[in-house]
């Protein structure tokens, strides 16, 4: 009878029953307890971002590795196969936060709507240790659920609210290494203010349409996303997928505490790539697919240089140096001595990973601009034949001969 009473109507009744019954008020609150019917399931949502129970017994690492691989590459085009690969070490890092001094970002980039960003984070969040999914989010909320509640916090929409919001990036650059991931702010007590430190040490997921700011994007590992062509074939992420993978998600919790003190203790570190931001990024990544072992360690390798290696030399080039190579690159798939300005607009426009598409104002690159770029360089336009029919285009050889200056190394030898 007393289980079934109200809060209220229990606290009336508790002490004159237990008197009546001759027992410790405290014995008679634990029995309603015991007889009480089970609470309602918490509808605050915070239970989904808490980290997993442990799965009982020890678990292949490299098998939960390819389930989460498989995953990712059976519902969202990446611009390759690659970025699968480097966001499922990214994806089973977040759950070895307690070992690592510094952890990268998990940028996701892409150039347009409909390029499946949205579908990524749903598979990411389906995965990763203790996730918080969140479309906007203040700096001030920011700071204060990392501290409460230790999240992989996953930020859709950046491009809508974080790119100007100074604020919210300098807190999530803060978070990159352990040491300096807190921020001070000013906090009421008891009348007084008073300097308290917040800490911002977790992972973060950050999805965007285009670019944003350097310091982010400098410490992050990007993922690119492209939108799919009716030839490929993507599945549909299943409605139930975050309580499906429950298991999977305990069984990463498993093997992560298991080979913490390895990992830990793994002072191997990636190929130097002319860019020590990003090789201190690659650390991580590095020592997990070292202790999942089997064919991850060679996939980490191809990662990271198709990632970083050749990200690192192009993200130095100026536009003109950067349009060179693209030209380059079409001459070479086109196996041709002379291109017409049309078709090799053509061709730039369709590179997702180039700004060419929004060279100016949001506006698409132009002959005019290619000629204006290509002119110091020495690489004109000119009036060439083509079939029946003369058209303004460019020469192999002028832009080979501009490529050997600018784009080799000093003794001019030409990429393969």
């Amino acid at each position: 009878r007393l289980a079934a009473l109200s809060p209220l109507d229990y606290e009336r009744a508790r002490v004159a029953v237990a008197e009546r019954f001759a027992v410790r008020v405290s014995v008679l609150d634990k029995e309603v307890a015991r007889r009480r019917p089970a609470a309602p399931p918490d509808d605050t949502g915070e239970d989904d971002f808490q980290p997993p129970d442990l799965w009982p017994e020890p678990v292949d690492g490299a098998e939960v590795a390819e389930t989460i691989r498989a995953a990712l590459l059976a519902h969202v085009v990446f611009q390759s196969p690659t970025h699968a690969d480097a966001a499922t070490l990214w994806i089973l890092g977040t759950y070895l936060m307690g070992v690592w001094s510094l952890w990268p970002k998990l940028l996701l980039k892409s150039p347009e709507k409909r390029c499946g960003k949205t579908t990524m984070l749903e598979v990411i969040e389906a995965h990763v240790c203790a996730p918080m999914m969140t479309a906007n989010i203040t700096a001030a909320a920011l700071f204060r659920s990392i501290e409460k509640w230790r999240p992989t916090l996953i930020i859709d929409e950046a491009d809508r609210f974080l790119t100007a919001n100074e604020e919210a990036n300098g807190i999530i650059n803060a978070g990159h290494t352990r040491r300096a991931a807190f921020v001070m702010r000013v906090v009421e007590r008891n009348g007084e203010y008073e300097p308290v430190r917040f800490s911002v040490w977790g992972a973060q997921v950050v999805a965007c349409i285009g670019a944003q700011m350097d310091t982010l994007e400098d410490r992050s590992i990007l993922i690119g996303l492209r939108r799919k062509l009716s030839s490929e074939r993507v599945e549909g992420v299943p409605r139930k997928l975050f309580e499906m993978r429950a298991p999977l998600r305990r069984k990463a919790a498993r093997w992560a505490l298991d080979n913490a003190a390895a990992i830990e203790a793994d002072d191997r570190e990636p190929p130097d790539c002319g860019n020590d931001r990003a090789r201190d990024n690659w650390g991580p990544l590095w020592a997990i697919a070292a202790a999942l072992g089997g064919p991850w360690p060679e996939r980490a390798v191809t990662a990271y240089a198709e990632m970083e290696q050749r990200e690192n030399v192009e993200d130095n080039d100026s536009e003109g140096v950067m349009l060179l190579r693209d030209l380059w690159e079409i001459f070479g798939a086109a196996s041709a001595d002379r291109i017409a300005s049309a078709s090799i607009l053509s061709e730039l426009l369709t590179m997702e990973d180039r700004p060419w598409n929004e060279f100016r104002f949001g506006r698409p690159l132009t002959a005019a601009g290619l000629a204006k770029l290509m002119k110091p360089f020495n690489v004109r336009v000119n009036k060439h034949r083509f079939g029946a029919g003369t058209q303004r285009g460019y020469a192999k050889r002028d832009v080979e001969e501009a490529f050997r200056r600018y784009c080799c190394d000093p003794s001019g030898t030409l990429e393969q």
